[in-house]
């Protein structure tokens, strides 16, 4: 029981250093008219970081092991890919991640094993894994461009990006988790969904596309990924507990 408060209250004060940094990196964005710059990269791939930390204290005060566990797995895959994106620019490996991370999701926020719905998830979910495991041998062997690989596996992140959000607004209606955690996970997966849409512009807007609204818009779509994306990560992650 002790060890269950001490944990709680670690998250508790993990959360509100979360959300200091979150005001702190838009703050530094914001100030210098550039998302680009170094320390708030750091504090931003630091408060993904600190929502992993998080979930490996949940232990006991979570649904069940399985729950903890995907939850866990899917924060892990999440540093990797922002690692990939903040840190090394190598978007392929990043969106590929998150490929990943929306497989993760998908499974844990569908947890209805008495549902038939079960059986179409299952058999919806071999297709992405063939296809990414296929993207994943084309990058190690070099064997399609680059530009085609990122363009085809940001095409399957869509892909599983939109299911997800469904299987996640579909919490509301399961009895696997109490009514906070639903709403916890359906806003978290909406906000993820909104943030990845001001990814796909602000790349659009990077490429060349839409010349003209360069220099109106690419700042304020930048500063509006991490506006959605910081405090949907954190959602999904408080949701674990029960």
């Amino acid at each position: 029981m002790e060890v269950k408060k001490a944990n709680m209250f670690l998250i508790k004060f993990i959360s509100t250093m979360i959300m200091f940094i979150y005001i702190l990196f838009l703050f530094i964005d914001i100030s210098n008219d550039h998302i680009g710059n170094k320390y708030s990269t750091y504090l931003k791939f630091s408060s993904i970081l600190l929502c992993l930390i998080i979930s490996l204290l949940i232990g006991s005060n979570g649904f069940n092991p399985k729950d903890v566990f995907l939850l866990q797995l899917a924060r892990f895959f999440t540093l990797v890919a922002d690692y990939f994106l903040l840190l090394s620019n190598n978007y392929i490996l990043g969106v590929l991640f998150f490929c990943v991370v929306q497989l993760i999701y998908i499974e844990r926020h569908s947890l209805m094993r008495e549902d038939k719905l079960d059986i179409k998830i299952n058999g919806f979910l071999f297709l992405p894994i063939f296809i990414l495991l296929l993207i994943f041998a084309s990058l190690i062997f070099h064997i399609i461009a680059s530009k085609f690989l990122l363009i085809s596996s940001s095409i399957l992140y869509a892909l599983l990006l939109s299911f997800s959000v469904y299987c996640g607004i579909r919490t509301l209606k399961s009895s696997n988790y109490n009514k906070k955690s639903a709403l916890f996970i359906s806003w978290g997966m909406i906000l993820f969904l909104l943030c990845d849409i001001n990814v796909a512009l602000y790349q659009i807007i990077n490429a060349g596309f839409l010349k003209s609204l360069w220099s109106d818009f690419s700042f304020i779509v930048g500063i509006l990924i991490w506006i959605f994306y910081l405090p949907s990560q954190l959602l999904l992650t408080l949701s674990g507990i029960e």
